[in-house]
């Protein structure tokens, strides 16, 4: 998204955008199923990626110029594994949910003008996703077990800005955040396990973010300039493995 405007007496310029994504990937075996292979393989895997860029300008040769821009980011992924109450024959039964997203969210704006000069950016994502591979009673006679759930996700926030006077004050500001709560459950709960040689029941999150907030305000007539920016992040994790 973005917006623009110049103008001689005034200007005022503001680009928003909002990217909003959920996706449900389950899998489901159960009410007594009967499984017989050499190997039996589940697999939940979500893959998305969300890329948001908003931009503000505005100009302004006499008086004052003002731009901001709002960039939004919200993604909800599940990724479910869900046995229950199946009897399984396999060499190997392995079973793996795996989420791994991506958000690039980038904000940005200029203001230049005679005058006075001002500018806000705000960067937001949310990233809020789950992967579960939870297995429970049942008969499972197999020679090795995986139950594995990962997350695997990247979120990047910039909010970034320029603000120019040449003869008055400048402000600036920007916002940068990423916040999110993850997930990662792997379970083995209340079956039978018969010939079992190894067992792998991992959950893992191994979510990574990147915020960044900047800005420049600038006057070159001795007056006023001023800015500010902040960075936050604070994407949580549970993970939870039981067997």
């Amino acid at each position: 998204g973005g917006g623009a405007s110049t103008g001689e007496s005034g200007s005022a310029g503001i680009g928003i955008s909002y990217n909003g994504l959920e996706n449900i990937m389950n899998v489901s075996v159960s009410d007594n199923a009967a499984l017989t292979a050499q190997n039996i393989n589940t697999n939940s895997a979500n893959n998305s990626e969300i890329v948001n860029v908003t931009l503000g300008l505005a100009g302004s040769n006499k008086s004052f110029s003002a731009a901001g821009s709002v960039g939004i980011s919200d993604l909800k992924n599940d990724s479910i594994i869900k046995i229950s109450n199946t009897n399984a024959t396999a060499d190997k039964f392995a079973n793996k949910a795996t989420s791994d997203a991506d958000i690039v969210n980038v904000a940005g704006q200029a203001s230049l003008a005679s005058k006075f000069a001002g500018g806000l950016t705000f960067a937001y994502n949310a990233m809020n996703n789950s992967a579960e591979t939870n297995i429970k009673g049942g008969t499972l006679n197999v020679g090795t077990l995986d139950a594995v759930a990962t997350n695997d996700n990247y979120a990047f926030g910039l909010g970034a800005g320029v603000a120019f006077s040449k003869d008055s004050g400048a402000l600036n500001g920007s916002v940068a955040l990423n916040i999110g709560d993850n997930s990662t459950k792997a379970i083995v709960d209340g079956s039978t396990v018969k010939d079992l040689n190894a067992m792998n029941v991992t959950a893992t999150d191994k979510t990574s973010k990147t915020t960044i907030a900047g800005n420049v305000a600038i006057t070159s007539g001795g007056k006023v300039a001023a800015g500010g920016a902040v960075a936050y992040a604070n994407i949580g994790d549970s993970d939870d493995k039981a067997d």
